[in-house]
């Protein structure tokens, strides 16, 4: 609930190795980053630099202390989003990005990269767009949990899946 106290970057990488491989070549000159790899990737396949500490264990841990998550397309950016973590959404440049985040809060709470300058331009735009509006970026993230999450009751599920 306090965004203002998270003070960490995390990246989180793809379980597509070059994507991965990509994300750290665009991180390298970001200081104090954490990194948690893909549950199907294995440490000893990349490069971690030294501004980069390798984190494993919950991800929701991490949200809890991380104001920032880079990563690609994925709908772990959709959880950070609801839970107030700022997102910047790695473009593939080798394959399509399946971005799960609507136009809501582009370049307030989440926004997408190309390259490594887009990249350090991006996260120093949302770092200030948070640390100025804290109330904008509470109301963003209500929007997407109540928009894209639902208490997994039988109701709900039934309506969901319209088995009903």
């Amino acid at each position: 609930k306090d965004s203002q106290k998270r003070e960490n970057i995390l990246l989180l990488a793809s379980y597509l190795k070059n994507e991965t491989k990509q994300m750290i070549d665009f991180c390298k000159n970001i200081s104090n980053l954490q990194i948690k790899l893909h549950p199907t990737q294995m440490p000893q396949d990349f490069k971690i630099p030294e501004n980069m500490e390798l984190v494993s264990g919950d991800l929701y841990k991490f949200f809890q202390t991380s104001n920032i998550v880079i990563t690609t397309g994925s709908g772990t950016a959709v959880e950070a989003v609801a839970v107030g973590v700022s997102v910047i959404i790695v473009n593939s440049q080798t394959n399509l990005t399946s971005n799960p985040l609507i136009d809501f809060g582009k370049g307030e709470i989440w926004d997408e990269v190309d390259n490594e300058k887009e990249l350090l331009t991006k996260l120093n735009q949302l770092q200030e767009f948070r640390k100025n509006n804290p109330e904008r970026i509470d109301e963003i993230s209500k929007f997407y949990k109540d928009n894209f999450f639902v208490e997994p009751t039988e109701e709900n599920i039934l309506k969901v899946f319209e088995l009903k």
